[in-house]
């Protein structure tokens, strides 16, 4: 099944993706870079108000440290920036020392957004009055539109599946309007929750929920089985590759903001 829906990207997401979709691939010039060695020093500082800085939350640090080191490899691996190092210097902080075609755009782009994506569903159930108060039904939540493109909307707090499930994120052409898409397969177990919840829910709107906020809520029309399930927008192309690159690499635990840089050579 393909599900449809309208994206109205900010102009942070449009220049994200812009730097990520222009970063060339990785290619034997890296073989440049890796010799001449790093010409840039940045600091990243994660944002730990929502973890908490307690002393029994030193291990959860640790441990958010760690995963966002492995995810921006991951992304900053697919940008056409060389990583030289990246090391947890305590305190939330992170330094890297990278190299490439303007290290700081790819860098800001890989920190625009953490990458957290919820498939969750709709209360159908809200009355429109409660919500424009900012009053959801037990179980639910409001969450804002992107954009404010639409009113915000209540949906349920049960997650039917998360990113964790996707395996692979491509981005694509629709064959029928040439549009932009993005091509998303599941593991197995996440493709079985797509399709239970969809099956369970047909008729109702289920909400795509990335960092908190609704990027779009179709109609289901009809399960979705198979494991996998074509993603069109109102987005470019550049903002389809910035997003599949997201997708596929994972979210990061935590907001990070740059917050020293430095010229090494």
């Amino acid at each position: 099944m393909i599900i449809r829906y309208f994206l109205r990207a900010t102009a942070a997401l449009r220049l994200a993706a812009l730097a990520l979709f222009m970063a060339p691939a990785l290619t034997a010039c890296d073989s440049i870079a890796m010799l001449s060695g790093p010409t840039d020093e940045f600091e990243l500082q994660a944002d730990l108000a929502a973890l908490g800085k307690d002393a029994d939350t030193e291990a959860e640090i640790a441990e958010t440290m760690q995963t966002s080191i492995a995810v921006i490899e991951r992304r900053l691996s697919q940008t056409g920036v060389y990583i030289h190092e990246i090391a947890d210097a305590g305190d939330g902080r992170l330094v890297l020392k990278l190299s490439g075609d303007d290290p700081k755009a790819a860098l800001e782009a890989m920190l625009a957004y953490r990458g957290k994506l919820e498939f969750r569903m709709a209360d159908m159930n809200a009355l429109p009055d409660m919500v424009e108060q900012g009053i959801a039904p037990v179980g639910s939540e409001i969450l804002p539109v992107r954009d404010n493109a639409y009113p915000p909307i209540a949906v349920r707090r049960k997650v039917a599946v998360d990113g964790s499930r996707i395996i692979d994120a491509r981005q694509g052409v629709d064959p029928y309007t040439g549009q932009p898409v993005i091509n998303i397969q599941f593991d197995d177990e996440g493709g079985k929750q797509l399709a239970e919840t969809t099956r369970r829910h047909v008729g109702e709107a289920m909400a795509i929920v990335l960092d908190d906020v609704i990027v779009m809520s179709p109609f289901i029309n009809e399960p979705i089985v198979g494991a996998s399930m074509q993603l069109h927008g109102g987005f470019d192309e550049q903002e389809a590759f910035g997003l599949a690159v997201v997708l596929r690499s994972g979210a990061l635990p935590a907001s990070f903001a740059i917050t020293g840089q430095s010229k090494l050579n």
